[in-house]
């Protein structure tokens, strides 16, 4: 959950997005898979924002 001004607005987890992706074994959801790993690695590792 996120809040924009006074709205609070669901947002899924990297780990979300990634467990969907994978589910969907779509080849276009499954090309997207590697980046989205490197940013969920990255957000572990503190250098971004999740």
């Amino acid at each position: 959950m996120i809040r924009i001004d006074d709205i609070d607005v669901p947002v899924a987890s990297i780990e979300d997005i990634i467990l969907s992706k994978t589910a969907s074994n779509r080849p276009k959801d499954l090309a997207a898979l590697p980046a989205l790993r490197e940013l969920a690695r990255q957000i572990a590792a503190g250098r971004t924002k999740p």
